[in-house]
């Protein structure tokens, strides 16, 4: 029985609302891309099976143009179908492979097309009845960016009323623009990345949007998605999705949702000034130095001039948008320019940059990543791992949980890649103190144990992800470090139970030497 039912209104248009209560982890829908393909500027994908290639392709030896990954590929059922074959060989000799390759993207909108001539259409009604805004787009920049698409599809003839059958490629490359999801490499390892491919899914695109979601998207190899409510959803909710990176400022967020989705965002985190008391846009007052300067209104673009008015919290000193925007553009400038492999250089850059930004704005969140990230590789090809930077990345991930526990309340994926990462130099830095005698038994168990909790509320929140993808194996890499965690707390156990027990003995001993005296 589905949890969810369509329904609409001025505000959403076509949105889906929970029809009974939903408990956090349960599955709301699993849905199926009608399309999968390369997106804008894709890089090189094996055209069938969607994982990336990396050196020398394999064409496929019927149609000689689509590029594979290897021979075996080409009799494996995926992507790369019988009708796209023969749709290719008939395009020869205009359509080259160097075309084809400087132009994969033409591909997603090819899939599109050919979903009409398919034998059952159901896919292509689904589709083309999507969302496209196919008026607010026309005569913009986008929309130029696509006649040229238009073009090379007449100039190939695989549309042949060009002033009618253009108009539906822009209406579709509309509906891939406005609806579609990113998604990863069918074979990769990295987390959180997403890499050159993009995946229409008809009932997850009417997922209204929300600057704080309360559902989790999960993509499995086979890109078959699974939606969950990763927060209690009450009956007569919307289902919301988060469109935007969770951790970018209000102004980045309604641009990037006013350019590329064609709305202005009323959520309840992009009215509150103080994005729901995190700070992520505040400012330093020039005057009293507090970190809570805050635009008194939404700016109706991210470009800021002197009407915006920002004002402090503290003093109630205002100023204006241009002071505020050439503060901003100093520091992004600079942190374009430092070095991101020197851990120093953005530890230097984070405390130039909190002069001016509250210590939670998104540009130093953003340079804290950074840093987090290049603390992590440094320290797994260390065999000497310093103490120092274990504690800049504790340090960093404990500055990181509070945010996601607003920004991404209950299942997060972020906060389980965040928890697994703390609990690493937790056991690291207690294991160096205990080793040189900083730290008792009592202590190290006490460590042991908050990195015990940390890991397993790691693995509760990636128990959720599909086995075979990146978050899945870090899940069973998890698993197993669990298990040898939770040996070094026993042991760690043991240790404190008998400086416990020698501690009493001491005690005991001196209070019977008293007695005698």
């Amino acid at each position: 029985m589905n949890k969810f039912q369509v329904s609409s209104n001025n505000v959403f248009g076509r949105y889906l609302v929970a029809i009974e209560d939903i408990k956090p982890g349960e599955i709301i829908f699993k849905d199926e891309a009608v399309v999968v393909g390369p997106k804008f500027q894709s890089e090189l994908i094996c055209l069938n099976c969607c994982k990336q290639i990396k050196s020398q392709f394999h064409c496929c030896s019927k149609c000689k143009l689509a590029p594979l990954c290897g021979t075996s590929c080409e009799n494996t059922k995926g992507s790369h179908t019988a009708l796209e074959c023969e749709t290719f060989s008939k395009l020869k000799p205009k359509l080259t492979v160097p075309m084809l390759l400087e132009n994969l993207h033409l591909i997603t909108v090819l899939r599109c097309i050919l979903l009409k001539n398919q034998s059952d259409s159901n896919n292509w009604k689904r589709l083309i009845t999507m969302e496209s805004h196919l008026e607010k787009r026309r005569r913009t920049g986008i929309w130029k960016i696509h006649e040229k698409t238009s073009q090379v599809l007449f100039d190939l003839k695989i549309i042949n009323e060009k002033d009618i059958e253009s108009e539906l490629v822009q209406k579709i490359c509309g509906i891939l623009d406005v609806n579609s999801f990113e998604l990863r490499a069918s074979d990769s390892q990295e987390l959180l990345k997403i890499d050159s491919l993009c995946g229409v899914y008809p009932l997850a695109a009417l997922m209204t949007h929300n600057c704080v979601s309360n559902t989790h998207l999960a993509i499995d190899n086979n890109f078959l998605m699974t939606v969950r409510a990763s927060v209690p959803v009450e009956k007569g909710s919307p289902i919301f999705f988060n469109y935007t990176d969770v951790l970018q400022g209000t102004l980045n967020r309604r641009e990037h949702l006013r350019e590329g989705k064609y709305f202005e965002c009323l959520c309840d985190r992009c009215k509150d000034y103080t994005e729901l008391g995190l700070h992520l846009s505040s400012m330093k007052c020039l005057h009293c130095k507090n970190a809570r300067v805050v635009m008194k209104k939404p700016a109706k673009s991210s470009q800021l001039t002197k009407s915006d008015v920002w004002l402090c919290l503290d003093c109630k000193r205002k100023c204006t948008g241009d002071e505020i925007k050439e503060i901003l553009e100093k520091i992004i400038t600079v942190f374009q320019q430092i070095d991101k492999s020197d851990p120093k250089s953005i530890e230097d850059f984070i405390n130039y940059a909190a002069k001016d930004l509250n210590i939670n704005h998104y540009i130093i969140l953003d340079a804290k990543h950074v840093l987090a990230g290049l603390l992590r590789n440094i320290l797994d090809r260390s065999p000497q791992q310093s103490k120092k930077m274990l504690l800049k990345k504790l340090e960093i991930c404990k500055d990181f949980l509070p945010i996601l526990d607003v920004l991404e309340p209950g299942l997060s994926r972020l906060k389980a890649i965040t928890l697994y990462e703390m609990h690493i130099p937790i056991v690291q830095i207690a294991n160096k103190e205990h080793d040189a005698k900083e730290i008792t038994s009592v202590e190290l168990l006490e460590k042991l144990e908050s990195s015990e909790k940390c890991l397993k509320e790691a693995i509760r929140l990636l128990l959720f992800e599909p086995p075979s993808s990146p978050e899945g194996n870090l899940c069973k890499r998890a698993m197993d470090e669990f298990k040898l965690l939770k040996g070094a707390v026993n042991e760690a156990r043991q240790l404190a139970k008998m400086e416990l027990e020698d501690k009493k003995t001491i005690q005991m001993k001196r209070m019977k030497d008293k007695l005698i005296k």
